[in-house]
C-alpha cells in the first residue's frame, strides 16, 4: 500500500473472509524426465475453502479414476503419481471431503513440452 505524501496515518480492519472464485480450479500435468511418472500441479486462485485435492488420472478423459488425495497446504500443490497417464484432473475437496469443484481432464504433456520456451 502507498499513502499520499500528506497523509500520516491509516486504519486497517480485519474481518473473516471466504473466497469463492468464479473460475474452476486449474490443473497441469506432465511426465517426469524419465517418462515413467506423472506430475500433477493444481491450484484454485482465490479459494479459501479447499482442504484437500483428489487427483484423477487415466488413459482417456472419460475413464479417470482416483489416484491420490493430498492436503491443500499452500496456494499451489503438486503430487507425483508413480505411473504414466495420458490424462489427469483434480477435484477440490472441502473440510468434510465434499467436492467443491472439479477441473476438466487435461492431457499429460511430455517433460520436454513442459520446459519454458518449448511452445
Amino acid at each position: 500500500a502507498h499513502l499520499p505524501f500528506d497523509m500520516s496515518s491509516y486504519r486497517g480492519f480485519r474481518f473473516p473472509w471466504d473466497g469463492h472464485p468464479r473460475q474452476p480450479p486449474a490443473v497441469l500435468a506432465d511426465l517426469n524426465n524419465t517418462g515413467e511418472e506423472t506430475i500433477v500441479h493444481m491450484s484454485w486462485n482465490g479459494d479459501s475453502e479447499v482442504g484437500a485435492w483428489r487427483v484423477l488420472a487415466g488413459a482417456r478423459p472419460g475413464a479417470l479414476s482416483p489416484r491420490a488425495t493430498l492436503a491443500a497446504t499452500s496456494f499451489e500443490s503438486l503430487t507425483i503419481l508413480p505411473s504414466k497417464y495420458a490424462y489427469a484432473a483434480v477435484q477440490a475437496l472441502g473440510a468434510h471431503g465434499q467436492v467443491l469443484a472439479s477441473t476438466r481432464a487435461a492431457r499429460v504433456v511430455s517433460y520436454a513440452a513442459s520446459l519454458p520456451g518449448s511452445r
